[in-house]
């Protein structure tokens, strides 16, 4: 089976191919009945881009607000793995979009199977410059909570770039090879899925938006828990140290006092006797 993106290629060197069957310089007088010295269609579109090699359709609008040469879209591209659309071309599976009223979900599966997944490349700073009037999409959707894995952004939520979104997208239908294989070409692209292994599993075990933004809820509340833990657990060992730091300062305090007062009685001790001493040394001089 093909994806839409290799049909319609195949549509357009199919009407390449019509109009060069006219003939080009062939049609002087007949000579011959030769039809000439009209070029011959080479069955490739000026714009030639590598084939489509991944099992699932994959697109992406690209606005070019971004870097074209940090781009992961436009690396997925070159890799065969993607398709970047015309703005008025229509693309039917599920595109990701800051415009969706429904979270990524299982449910979606079926779509991303038959149809594929679809990014939109802008900057969210830029997102009032995009004609998403003019866009034909399938199901728009929300992805739920995720931290990058990319190095511009790591460990930041929500700060994902094409490549990660995609993957996430697969994932969470249970494309799971997929997601992995999408990845691949990108040298922090395997932290990604590690770095939120227990978000998309979680996700992936769901029916539906509800139960994924439930989920999502669950895993954020006891995220904070953990981190105000955390805090507690770092504010009791700070005041244990404080503790023990502050009984040592009082047996050192304890000791010293101690020791002060033994050197007291011993320099008292030492006066006595240079007394006692002087005394026996007086009374021989009077006798």
């Amino acid at each position: 089976s093909y994806s839409f993106c290799t049909l319609l290629e195949r549509s357009i060197m199919g009407k390449k191919e019509g109009k060069s069957k006219s003939g080009g310089k062939g049609g002087k007088g007949g000579k011959g009945g030769k039809g000439g010295k009209g070029k011959k269609s080479t069955g490739r579109s000026k714009a030639s881009k590598p084939a489509l090699n991944f099992p699932i359709p994959l697109a992406m609008w690209d606005f070019e607000q971004c870097d074209a040469r940090r781009c992961t879209g436009k690396k997925l591209e070159r890799m065969g793995k993607l398709h970047t659309l015309r703005l008025n071309q229509a693309f039917m599976g599920v595109v990701l979009s800051p415009n969706g009223k429904k979270t990524l979900s299982p449910e979606d599966a079926q779509v991303v199977k038959e149809k594929g997944a679809g990014v939109v490349d802008c900057s969210w700073a830029r997102l009032e410059e995009v004609p998403w009037k003019r866009m034909r999409m399938g199901p728009e959707r929300l992805l739920p909570f995720l931290v990058a894995a990319n190095p511009v952004n790591f460990g930041k939520p929500m700060k994902l770039t094409c490549v990660e979104a995609i993957a996430a997208t697969l994932y969470i239908t249970g494309f799971y090879e997929e997601a992995h294989d999408v990845l691949e070409g990108f040298g922090w692209g395997g932290h990604f899925i590690e770095l939120n292994q227990e978000l998309l599993d979680g996700y992936a075990a769901c029916s539906n938006g509800e139960e994924v933004l439930a989920f999502q809820e669950k895993y954020l509340a006891e995220s904070k828990e953990k981190c105000e833990q955390m805090v507690r657990d770092r504010q009791k060992m700070l005041d244990d140290l404080y503790v023990i730091h502050s009984d040592d300062e009082e047996e050192e305090e304890a000791e010293a006092e101690e020791a002060q007062a033994d050197t007291h009685m011993e320099n008292e001790e030492v006066e006595e006797e240079e007394e006692e001493v002087e005394e026996e040394e007086e009374e021989p001089a009077q006798e």
